[in-house]
């Protein structure tokens, strides 16, 4: 690799963590993740091959990444991701692999998944109403993720349940929300409604972190909870919570509300291998020649300079009707 990479940005951040979109494909149309008429997929041809991002992950792991999480679009959706994260634990058996999925193909691929050493599966799942959930998805049947959770659920991989909260959407389910992940072991995360699509956003469907808190504190006594990663670093960008009775947890993601800059350790790379340095940021570099030619010194001018691009604190979220969640990466 050359000289190595001090994963340590413009603003001393420690960076350990990457998300990597393989797709930009989906099974769903999620009305915050983009547009009912979808959006143009990406030609086959300009999505990152999967020898790319071995090679990638690979020389990741030795600049000091130690998770990767893949996302889509639906990474279920692109053929060959079960021997493809086989091809991840064989090569870089250090790495940290976790996924996202909107877990309808969870039960499709569990006893696969069983065999994999995953750190963690997020699952986004927004109601557990199943006329709610067909519309938000645009046509998902809310039963085929509950029979997948159900499947993989004592496989002893970590379970986090994302909810993005929309005001007279879902906020009323939060108690249900609740019962069904401490039911099945999970962990509920509540995550603020970002501003990312004017097409779908809006101010009064909006509920800050800090009207959550006063939502579970009518419910039952929630204590904050400081949970770290085995170097001390703060798991995620969320605030946890836990109930003071029965110790479940919970976790409060304030992408709006309350920025967590500062405590910001990840990168993201999308599908056509453009390397994000901050979810809210239009910035971007494109990786793709470098992986395509096995350039690892060309990676470290790349890495190098988006360390150097991540924001100190909160770049201005902006709504932009050309950019949609699915396009970014999960």
């Amino acid at each position: 690799m050359g000289e190595r990479l001090n994963l340590i940005d413009a603003h001393g951040r420690t960076v350990n963590y990457a998300r990597i979109s393989l797709t930009d494909r989906c099974n769903y149309r999620c009305l915050y993740c983009m547009p009912e008429r979808g959006v143009e997929s990406i030609p086959h041809s300009q999505i990152i091959s999967y020898e790319e991002v071995l090679f990638l992950v690979g020389w990741m792991f030795r600049a000091g990444i130690r998770k990767a999480r893949f996302t889509g679009g639906e990474p279920f959706v692109r053929k060959g991701l079960i021997p493809f994260l086989h091809r991840v634990n064989e090569t870089v058996p250090d790495m940290k692999i976790a996924l996202t999925t909107n877990g309808s193909l969870l039960k499709k691929y569990a006893e696969e998944i069983r065999a994999l050493r995953l750190a963690g599966i997020n699952i986004s799942l927004d109601t557990l109403n199943d006329e709610k959930f067909s519309m938000i998805t645009r046509g998902g049947m809310l039963s085929e993720v509950l029979l997948g959770i159900d499947a993989i659920a004592d496989f002893g991989i970590p379970i986090k349940m994302n909810v993005v909260l929309i005001r007279g959407f879902n906020d009323e389910e939060i108690p249900d929300m609740l019962d069904y992940a401490s039911n099945r072991g999970i962990l509920l995360r509540l995550i603020e409604f970002m501003p990312l699509d004017n097409e779908v956003w809006a101010k009064g469907r909006y509920i800050s972190s800090f009207e959550v808190v006063e939502k579970l504190s009518k419910l039952a006594d929630w204590t904050p909870v400081a949970l770290k990663n085995e170097d001390s670093s703060p798991i995620g960008p969320a605030k946890y919570y836990a109930n003071e009775s029965t110790a479940q947890r919970i976790g409060i993601i304030s992408a709006v509300s309350s920025h967590y800059c500062e405590s910001c350790n990840r990168l993201r790379v999308n599908s056509s291998g453009m390397l994000r340095p901050c979810l809210f940021s239009n910035s971007s570099l494109d990786l793709r020649p470098a992986l395509i030619s096995r350039n690892s010194e060309e990676l470290f001018k790349i890495f190098t300079s988006a360390l150097n691009m991540k924001p100190k604190i909160g770049v201005k979220q902006s709504m932009d009707e050309s950019r949609h969640m699915v396009q970014i990466g999960g």
